[in-house]
């Protein structure tokens, strides 16, 4: 007898992902998935990039009055 198979915690989003008949994984945005395949055919969604953000240092900083 096969054993079942599990759902994949998604690693994008805390969904977890269905087995799809081609073998790969899908955060299946239908149910509130992001979208997310381990089939390299599929168009990816993008992580989260973090946004860098330049500081000014304090001597070039304009003075308030």
């Amino acid at each position: 007898m096969p054993r079942p198979v599990l759902p994949r915690r998604c690693d994008l989003c805390p969904e977890r992902c269905t087995k799809q008949p081609s073998g790969y994984w899908l955060c299946d945005p239908i149910t509130g998935g992001c979208g997310w395949s381990d089939d390299p055919g599929t168009i990816q969604p993008q992580a989260a990039t973090p946004q860098v953000v330049e500081l000014t240092p304090a001597s070039e900083a304009p003075a308030e009055s």
